[in-house]
């Protein structure tokens, strides 16, 4: 079989597993902690996370109506990843290295060692850079052989995000065979990953031409999961639910239930951002349980972390501490390191909306200490940005600039604009508590653009939101309304249900400020609703706060009192104890 004519089989080998979810984040984060996700708000689902950014909140203080901002982490829900997607390639060059070591190649003797103690691949990638150099001199630069080096080259970088030289390996496959599969569905990744959504959506229309004229129904099954992932980037989560209902009608259709729990999961993603946490945690649980089966244990992680997810968001923080703590474990015993960082972030989250920031802090540092090894930039961005926020919260401001501009860096160097976007909202957080208006608002407005660029209404959202602050804290309550009205609607547009509480809450704090007491108290109880129904006991526990000042400035002191104990209850439910003693304060001085 010549090189540059791969036949169906050879094309079908190159997409293989290449579904992988939007990351989200974990995390709460890639927080991690993104989420993001998974995916991540960068890879498939680990981490992602779905991303989140920095979104404004609505909690306020009896005397003081507060317009806090809040830098919400990354979070990373481990999905179907992209490593997944690699991980055929990745394995091929460990095979690889094994022969050579097996030969007495010392240099593949001291990259395995890397590899296997602590999941750093340089040594493995320059061996097979060494390997293919040597090759090229030797035989037809278009022989298999050399095209398989580049393919386990690409995959291994990839993971590395070293981008030009995926690129550089890439482009050799694609000279010799255009149609490669593999080398279009990365190159799809590699665009994604830079918010390139146009140029990343054709790329996998192209893998779904070529798997359905070669009547190859797991090409198609690829090639509509990662499509899915460009809707849900965009914000289109009915056209991201389409994409992911086709490519689990084709997994069913071929048995595969390996693939069925990978979309399952990515259903569970829509789910949640819709804010439909059953319908949510019915998926994850589908995909739990498929895995089980299947005995793949690295899907059992991954929704033990998706379970965590919606536990956390339902302010259930000891069921969510218990989903990731199991993830973990398996992840330890398995050696997945990739997993130990993502539920290490997750953790990490647990730990910070507790007011626990000593243990946040050694989760995240965990965390970055493992990326760092493995060489994960994304995730090591993504950490910087939530050490970022634990400084931001302890009021070191400085430092807190400094994580943020580390990632920020990262980020611009991969060219991973979902991450910049990220980045300069919560470099505007940190401007927004320093006072500096100005320089916040360039920082939301920076975000803005880039999120109305990759088309990301979520990110628009948030940054809506942020500007809707600034110029409340200015005191243009007008342009302030305007800006949470926009958010407001397009989290409508969205389902994004969270979102529409907090935008409601934001109004509320807007119509307070004006005197509008009625029309303030109508806000904040839709906002309590939708929390209600979200059973978002932090949200409550914010709803019930705000109306307490409500109540208090109307002079209905048992009403406030009322409804300020119940945010108390809520907090302690949740395990936050700094707020429990804040609000136990604003309690305490009505009763003087």
């Amino acid at each position: 079989m010549s090189a540059d004519k791969p036949d169906k089989r050879k094309r079908k080998q190159a997409a293989k597993s290449g579904d992988h979810s939007p990351i989200i984040q974990t995390g709460v984060g890639d927080v991690a902690g993104d989420a993001k996700i998974d995916n991540r708000a960068g890879l498939d689902g680990e981490g992602v996370a779905k991303v989140v950014e920095s979104a404004s909140t609505h909690a306020v203080h009896p005397d003081k109506l507060l317009g806090d901002l809040k830098g919400a982490h990354e979070r990373i829900g481990r999905l179907a990843t992209e490593n997944e997607f690699l991980r055929e390639q990745r394995d091929a060059a460990v095979r690889r290295a094994e022969e050579a070591e097996r030969q007495g190649n010392r240099d593949a003797k001291r990259a395995l060692e890397a590899y296997r103690e602590k999941g750093d691949t340089g040594g493995l990638l320059a061996l097979l850079v060494t390997q293919r150099d040597r090759r090229r001199k030797e035989r037809d630069a278009a022989s298999a052989d050399l095209l398989e080096l580049d393919r386990e080259i690409a995959a291994v970088a990839f993971t590395r995000g070293e981008i030009a030289t995926v690129e550089a390996a890439l482009a050799e496959i694609l000279d010799v065979s255009p149609d490669d599969m593999y080398a279009i569905n990365l190159t799809g990744l590699i665009h994604k990953l830079r918010g390139n959504l146009q140029e990343s959506e054709a790329a996998f229309r192209r893998i779904l031409e070529l798997a359905t004229d070669d009547s190859d129904a797991d090409g198609q099954a690829v090639a509509y999961g990662n499509l899915g992932n460009v809707f849900y980037t965009r914000g289109d989560l009915e056209k991201a639910e389409e994409m992911y209902n086709k490519s689990l009608e084709i997994e069913k259709q071929l048995g595969r239930r390996e693939g069925m729990a990978n979309q399952y999961g990515n259903l569970g993603i829509v789910y949640y951002t819709r804010g439909d946490l059953d319908k949510a945690e019915e998926m994850h649980k589908q995909a739990l349980a498929i895995n089980e089966q299947l005995r793949g244990k690295e899907g059992v992680a991954r929704q033990y972390g998706n379970l965590g997810l919606i536990y956390y968001t339902r302010g259930d923080l000891g069921k969510a501490e218990e989903m990731y703590n199991k993830a973990l474990e398996i992840d330890k015993k398995l050696g997945c390191r990739d997993g130990m960082a993502n539920q290490y972030c997750n953790l990490g989250l647990v730990y910070f909306t507790r007011g626990d920031l000593d243990k946040a802090e050694e989760m995240y540092n965990k965390s970055l200490e493992i990326n760092r090894q493995v060489a994960r930039r994304e995730a090591v961005a993504i950490q910087y940005g939530n050490l970022g926020l634990i400084y931001y919260t302890r009021g070191d401001l400085d430092k807190a600039e400094e994580m943020h501009n580390k990632a920020l860096e990262i980020d611009k160097e991969m060219g991973r604009r979902e991450g910049m976007a990220i980045r300069y909202g919560n470099l505007g957080n940190v401007y927004a508590a320093r006072g500096d208006l100005d320089k916040a608002e360039e920082m939301y407005n920076q975000s803005l653009e880039i999120n109305k660029h990759l088309g990301c209404r979520e990110g628009m959202a948030n940054q809506y939101g942020n500007l809707g602050i600034v110029y409340y804290t200015r005191g243009d309550l007008e342009k302030a309304e305007e800006m949470h009205k926009q958010a407001l609607a397009i989290n409508e547009q969205l389902g994004r249900r969270e979102g529409v509480a907090i935008q409601y809450g934001n109004l509320g704090n807007v119509h307070y400020t004006r005197g509008d007491l009625e029309k303030a108290e109508e806000m904040h109880l839709k906002s309590l609703e939708i929390e209600k129904q979200l059973a978002r006991k932090e949200g409550m526990a914010s709803d019930y706060a705000n109306l307490g000042a409500l109540y208090r400035t109307r002079g209905d002191l048992d009403k406030a009192r009322e409804h300020l104990r119940r945010s108390r209850e809520l907090y302690a439910e949740i395990g936050m104890p700094h707020m429990v003693e804040k609000l136990q304060g604003w309690i305490d001085r009505l009763d003087r």
